[in-house]
């Protein structure tokens, strides 16, 4: 069980090295939102890591259709955007991890105004590709 973006980041640092021992992140950066943060391999693929609970189980509700989504706030992705980020990773509390390109985000999101005013984007689970 994966409790915070402490051990989100660890899980994700051990698999890279699993896959290839050389490949060491070089540096973290955190960002301002608390279960974000973006980083670089030794491979030099950059990576945006978020660490989500579980998935957006009112997807199909909100935007009328079936499954489930996931979402991120309009200003994140436009960080990851303009950062040059190669691959979001998603790591859920349960281990499992699925990815997404920053532009592929972009370009099948939905956007939608939450309650509190905030703009995320919204894609279909289907959209996400298992990582791990």
């Amino acid at each position: 069980m994966i409790e915070n973006l402490k051990e989100a980041i660890t899980l994700v640092r051990n698999l890279l090295i699993e896959r290839n021992p050389n490949n060491e992140f070089i540096d973290v950066v955190l960002t301002h939102h608390d279960q974000h943060c973006m980083f670089e391999s030794a491979g030099g693929i950059r990576y945006y890591l978020l660490y989500k609970r579980d998935v957006f189980r009112s997807f199909g509700e909100i935007f009328k259709c079936s499954g489930v989504g996931e979402s991120i706030n309009e200003d994140a992705l436009n960080i990851a955007l303009e950062s040059n980020i190669d691959l979001f990773l998603v790591v859920y509390e349960n281990g499992t991890i699925y990815s997404i390109t920053p532009k592929e985000w972009e370009r099948k999101g939905l956007k939608r105004t939450t309650e509190a005013g905030e703009i995320t984007i919204c894609i279909p689970i289907t959209a996400l590709r298992r990582w791990v």
